[in-house]
């Protein structure tokens, strides 16, 4: 077993000025874990919605994105919309295992229920489909499949 190593992250709301910084986040960690699973459209039309625009577009309407930082170096990203869907989790390898991910998620949780959300969902991929279960997520269908893209959907009550 390797050495287990903890580092120390804070976690914030993204500033607009870090976006391109948060999704070279989301595209090392989407193109070592998620990419190799899916088709050539699949990738695309997961750079559709991970890109600049449209996440710079969404998070002027209705959704809400945070980081977690480590020597204010951008490592760890959520973003969710309508204050129940999350739509964006990634870690970087490196720092992943470091409880990272699951601050993130706890924080989003937080803020869903303090909004009165009865129940969050997701569209786990196949990589962090595990995790999603760890966190309490029930499933509610098999794998599908759509526009190359792969995901299982899942719920959980708050």
């Amino acid at each position: 077993m390797g050495d287990i190593f903890m580092v120390e992250y804070k976690i914030e709301e993204l500033k607009l000025e870090n976006l391109k910084e948060a999704i070279k986040v989301i595209e090392a960690t989407f193109l070592k874990f998620e990419a190799p699973e899916y088709s050539k459209e699949g990738v695309e039309n997961f750079f559709k919605f991970a890109n600049y625009e449209t996440i710079k577009e969404k998070l002027s309407s209705n959704m809400k994105m945070y980081v977690a930082k480590v020597n204010n170096k951008i490592v760890g990203v959520i973003g969710y919309r309508d204050n129940s869907h999350i739509n964006l989790l990634f870690v970087l390898e490196e720092y992943q295992h470091n409880g990272i991910a699951k601050a993130l998620y706890n924080l989003v949780i937080e803020n869903c229920k303090n909004e009165g959300t009865k129940k969050v969902t997701v569209n786990s991929s196949p990589y962090a489909y595990e995790v999603y279960k760890k966190f309490g997520f029930i499933d509610d269908n098999k794998m599908q499949e759509v526009d190359g893209i792969k995901f299982y959907p899942m719920h959980k009550e708050i």
